[in-house]
């Protein structure tokens, strides 16, 4: 069987140079063109049966492209238990005629990913993976083999991860938001070739401490050494914590501080981001919070356009020279909204890029409620809605279609 179409929620969102967004719904991914009006150019079922959760993209050289073929980009996607490598092509020439491909089979873990990360300074495709036991792996992508694993001595559940990797997996350092409300920051490749034994297990480097609910989302700002973590207490805190990473896996300040909690969303907050000048939140309410950093951490947008539940996937784009960056949500409407955001630390405008709404009012007089409107044929952007032709559904299951001619009117025939 076939699927014709998938509507539902989108839980991943990722920017690719500016110039593309990929999403996931359900286990289809979604390539849109951001390099004139937003469209859908590729889409492909990549996950099986999981529910894509995250999207790493990983640019090739420059000297593998050709000017007169098309570019090409390797993504990792995942969800669930599972892990795939898919290629994305580029047509020169216009940049929207857009392939997917899938290079390889579904990788099949053990425990779920949380995150997943291309080594820097790898040739050989080798990814780290954090999985929900607080626990890392080291994956050959090429074949699907697991060639290190390393486990934290804290061995407990967790709802989210953040992996920062360098060039090698001795840098990297793995951030978890435990089951017990808890952030513990600490190093799978420590220890030499000791971490290629799976028995041996690394101790917390850094505890932080002050949510009162389980952690959903982790961010990183590497210029500023801040983290910011957003939880199920409905609060967004941002950590001193210096830096991480590295050369040599940096663990960060002896003491990393708590430098703001910011409360202004309605429920749980499902996802986090840091830019230079501001937090971004988005959560269970249907809202994205912009919070002003330089100030004195209000929120200074809100950002809300989905018909219906909350906000899983959160998306920022590194910004141009001039400070113009989009932010990007995916909701449990299956809808995403993209918003186009200028400015800088000291200030921003917002800019909502999704299609112009248009009220056109039909003066309904059939039976039922209506449940769906939709445009019946091709929407012409150069005339008039007036003159377009309605499809509506009530709730009585009767469906309506209004003329050019008689939308002024009512109804103009039903079946």
């Amino acid at each position: 069987m076939e699927t014709a179409a998938l509507v539902s929620p989108v839980t991943a969102l990722e920017f690719l140079q500016d110039a593309f967004l990929l999403t996931g719904e359900g286990p289809v991914l979604t390539v849109y063109s951001l390099q004139h009006r937003p469209k859908a150019c590729a889409s492909l079922s990549v996950l099986q049966n999981y529910r894509i959760h995250g999207i790493r993209p990983r640019s090739l050289a420059a000297e593998r492209s050709s000017i007169l073929g098309p570019n090409f980009y390797d993504i990792v996607v995942f969800g669930g238990k599972a892990v795939r490598l898919v290629r994305l092509h580029v047509d020169l020439q216009d940049g929207e005629h857009l392939r997917l491909e899938i290079l390889g089979p579904l990788m099949e873990l053990q425990d779920w990913a949380l995150d997943v990360r291309w080594l820097s300074g790898d040739k050989h495709s080798l990814l780290g993976v954090a999985v929900a036991h607080n626990s890392a792996l080291l994956l050959d992508i090429r074949t699907g083999n697991a060639l290190l694993q390393r486990s934290c001595l804290e061995g407990c559940l967790l709802y989210s991860a953040l992996l920062l990797v360098h060039e090698s997996w001795d840098d990297t350092i793995l951030v978890g938001g435990t089951v017990f409300n808890q952030l513990v920051l600490w190093k799978p490749g420590a220890g030499g070739d000791e971490s290629s034994n799976s028995k041996h297990k690394a101790p917390v480097e850094r505890r932080l401490l002050g949510h009162s609910g389980v952690i959903f989302s982790i961010s990183y700002l590497q210029e500023k050494g801040w983290l910011a973590s957003a939880s199920d207490d409905r609060s967004v805190r941002v950590w001193g914590v210096g830096a991480l990473g590295g050369p040599g896996g940096k663990c960060g300040d002896l003491n990393p501080s708590c430098l703001r909690v910011l409360y202004g969303h309605q429920a749980r907050v499902f996802s986090v981001r840091l830019s230079p000048g501001n937090v971004f939140s988005a959560g269970e309410d249907g809202a994205c919070l912009v919070w002003d950093w330089a100030g004195e951490g209000k929120v200074v947008r809100m950002l809300k356009g989905h018909k219906a539940g909350g906000v899983r996937a959160l998306a920022i784009s590194e910004g141009r020279a001039d400070g113009e960056r989009w932010v990007a949500t995916g909701g449990a409407d299956g809808g995403v909204r993209l918003w186009r955001v200028e400015g800088s630390e000291e200030g921003m405008d917002t800019t909502e890029e999704a299609a112009t709404e248009k009220l056109t009012d039909l003066r309904f007089t059939g039976q039922g409620l209506p449940k769906a409107v939709c445009i019946a044929g091709e929407e012409d952007t150069n005339a008039p809605w007036i003159q377009s032709k309605f499809v509506v559904c009530t709730d009585l299951g009767t469906v309506y279609q209004y003329s050019d001619r008689a939308v002024g009117d009512g109804m103009a025939g039903d079946y």
